[in-house]
């Protein structure tokens, strides 16, 4: 291990780098790098930090900044907070000293401050648009307006593995990378069948919508069929367009949960209240498009009580969805582990114990049994209230032959198209 005294710290340049950086095991002690040095760093954080007290920090870098990719896990410290102060944006920017650090992340912190060949890695180029089938989006095709996503869910894991993915050869800034809608203009074909916004982010997340009006605004004109899901407002200009194609809208499912505030600040920070998103269903209703709600994932003992099941059916029944898409959380490896840390979800973590096979691969899920009762509940609720009750058979695929549909989209879109053609 080694330490620092005032004196040495003094050798140190200092470069301005954005990492995610955490301190300590609390959640509410997250936050970004502004600059770094090897004797310390700048950051950013929502919450001021207490000055002098020793306290772990990680750095989280991206594989791209480790010899061997596959096992990169970052930098771990121990250091203290010398100084915090108050900026415009409500938000912290705080001194921090390295006290102690090992001597191969001491190094590795060196190579990326002053190694030529570590900075070349950086990139700034965005990933590139594509249209591909999603084996975990039921097969279709799908489209992601970027690789990382704003709202920043700890459930989701397919969005973690994308950036992840794009990270090992390419390392840029930012948590969340818009693509290069370039691409779009060159298609010689457009899709045949519906496409899906989107499989591993939010279309209408800040830095998403607009490049999904601009790309709604080339390829519905052509005839393409979207199903859209999100959790996001969607803005006023795509509405307006949504409504000039409404023909060619499959459906809309809105994702809401749960109306507890303090759940959804956990599990969903970066998303809208979500007494704006059921608001919000008016809107969409309005323009003539099919809209549902999407219960995905269902948390069980925090999302799944009667109470808070017949709330939301009744909120959103009242501003007109014609249906309801619930599917319980699965979830494997470091992502599962992860989430079973957080001592609010305890209890609905250990129900987390069964096998379960999406299609693709297996996870980990509530059992089998419990989760077929909770369906039967919500079709009987649904039923009650002249609604259709889904789930997506893709996720759970022992499910057969139930009184409820499997198929997680608006079918219905298809018999009213028929019946006008």
């Amino acid at each position: 291990m080694i330490s620092m005294d005032n004196e040495e710290r003094r050798k140190f340049g200092r470069v301005k780098m954005t990492f995610p950086v955490e301190f300590g095991s609390s959640d509410s002690l997250k936050g970004e790098t502004f600059d770094l040095s090897g004797s310390g760093l700048r950051v950013i954080t929502k919450f001021s930090l207490t000055c002098f007290q020793k306290m772990k920090i990680y750095l989280n870098l991206p594989p791209c900044f480790s010899a061997d990719p596959e096992k990169a896990i970052g930098i771990k410290a121990n250091g203290c907070a010398v100084w915090s102060k108050k900026m415009k944006n409500q938000k912290y920017m705080s001194g921090v000293n390295f006290l102690e650090i090992v001597p191969e992340d001491f190094e590795m912190l060196q190579k990326i401050i002053h190694s030529d060949k570590m900075t070349s890695k950086i990139s700034t180029k965005k990933p590139e648009f594509k249209i591909s089938r999603e084996i975990h989006s039921c097969n279709m095709y799908a489209i992601d307006l970027t690789v990382g996503c704003e709202h920043k869910c700890l459930y989701c894991h397919f969005s973690t593995i994308k950036k992840n993915e794009w990270q090992k050869e390419n390392f840029c800034a930012t948590e969340v990378i818009p693509v290069d809608l370039a691409p779009l203009y060159r298609l010689k074909q457009m899709p045949d069948s519906v496409v899906y916004l989107s499989p591993s982010s939010d279309a209408f997340a800040p830095l998403a919508r607009d490049l999904t009006h601009e790309l709604l605004s080339y390829m519905l004109p052509k005839g393409v069929i979207f199903t859209i899901s999100t959790k996001a407002i969607i803005p006023q200009k795509t509405i307006k367009l949504l409504k000039k194609y409404k023909h060619l809208i499959e459906g809309i499912a809105v994702g809401i949960t749960n109306l507890d505030k303090d759940r959804n600040a956990l599990l969903e920070p970066g998303v809208p209240p979500a007494n704006e998103r059921i608001e919000h269903l008016k809107e969409l209703v309005e323009i003539g498009c099919p809209v549902g709600i999407r219960m995905d994932p269902i948390f069980p003992l925090v999302d799944d009580n009667d109470e808070n099941l017949e709330k939301i059916i009744k909120k959103t029944v009242k501003n007109g969805i014609v249906h309801l898409s619930a599917t319980y959380f699965f979830s494997f490896g470091k992502f599962l582990k992860e989430l079973s840390k957080k001592c609010e979800l305890t209890k609905s973590m250990s129900m987390i114990r069964e096998k379960s096979f999406p299609l693709g691969g297996k996870s980990f899920s509530v059992p089998l049994e419990y989760k077929r009762s909770k369906y039967l509940y919500l079709n009987d609720i649904c039923c009650k209230h002249g609604i259709k009750f889904h789930t997506c058979g893709c996720k759970q695929m022992e499910l057969r032959e139930e009184p409820y549909s499997l198929v997680c989209r608006n079918l219905d879109y298809y018999d009213e198209k028929e019946k006008n053609s």
